[in-house]
């Protein structure tokens, strides 16, 4: 093995293991005429392919430094992301989301995951080979320090990235891809259902086959189906799953032909509604649209329904 530095050219030669076996022998043109024994890890590590050696993590910074992410795509403007003091988020770009709100973990995600993105491998590419590229990047750090990036189309569904700075090519696999490359859509803050769970007391279930009315017991902290008195479980959870829906569309009328498959009023200690919700079904299992106010319809993908049908089948 050769090791070189600035003014130093340091020549290590590895031999046999010691007796005891927790050693190699080795030579080295710093120490001649001198027998080494250095620990057996020496010899684990250097019989490693070169390319375990490299440095595949791609930025030099923590997703805490990075204050604005800036994308283009195919050199026309497509997403401008910044995070402010308080660790909140606000579209700059696209123009008509400036207003909107942002989901903070998807934003967050998007920040982490361009921080600790590591390559599968470092390339030399001929540029002149490469097509233009499908997306640039600017990253701008609280201390204003900028990196500015390119993702390049490459064989067998890879990307290369191209640092400016860098003559290599960082090899990026589809998934590597898509942790940061997210739709302006899907970092918009999408929930649409608005209620405080603490103060829903009572919950309307009902479906085209049955219908079940469950009360929260304050004293003894369960929720339990009115008439039979029997203990439902999970209710929490589904009001969670209710409260973090997200829209995948907008839509002000449906098609005639679908129908009701689950219906949900949740109210509260006074009996009051706070929220009356419709699921419709559509052509996937998995998808439906919500109706909770008139001539508004959120496409929602879910197993809320598939769930909450059995567990009224169970009651």
């Amino acid at each position: 093995m050769v090791i070189e530095a600035e003014e130093k050219q340091i020549q290590l030669i590895l031999g046999g293991e010691n007796p005891s076996q927790d050693g190699v022998y080795a030579l080295s043109n710093i120490l001649p005429n001198t027998l080494l024994l250095l620990p057996f890890d020496y010899e684990q590590e250097l019989k490693k392919n070169p390319k375990d050696f490299y440095q595949l993590a791609v930025f030099p910074f923590t997703d805490e430094d990075l204050k604005k992410v800036q994308i283009e795509k195919k050199g026309q403007p497509y997403l401008v992301l910044k995070k402010g003091e308080k660790e909140d988020f606000q579209f700059l770009y696209p123009e008509e989301y400036k207003k909107e709100k942002v989901n903070s973990s998807e934003a967050t995600s998007l920040f982490f995951n361009l921080a600790t993105l590591k390559a599968q491998d470092l390339l030399y590419v001929d540029p002149k080979k490469l097509s233009p590229p499908l997306y640039t990047y600017t990253l701008e750090l609280k201390n204003l320090t900028s990196f500015s990036l390119q993702i390049y189309s490459y064989e067998d569904s890879n990307y290369l990235l191209k640092l400016d700075k860098n003559p290599w090519y960082y090899l990026l696999d589809q998934a590597g891809l898509n942790g940061i490359n997210k739709k302006p859509f899907l970092l918009k803050d999408r929930h649409f259902l608005n209620f405080a769970q603490e103060d829903v007391k009572r919950i309307e279930l009902a479906s085209p086959e049955k219908s079940l009315d469950i009360v929260y017991k304050d004293r003894e902290k369960v929720w339990k189906v009115v008439g039979s008195g029997e203990e439902f479980s999970g209710a929490s959870l589904y009001l969670w799953e209710l409260q973090d829906l997200e829209y995948l569309d907008i839509i002000s009328k449906l098609p005639s032909d679908l129908s009701v498959v689950l219906s949900l009023t949740l109210k509260n200690k006074m009996n009051k509604d706070l929220v009356d919700v419709e699921f419709f079904s559509t052509k996937d299992e998995d998808k439906f649209w919500v109706k909770i106010a008139e001539d508004r319809y959120y496409l929602v993908q879910t197993d809320l329904v598939k769930n909450l049908t059995s567990k009224l089948k169970e009651n």
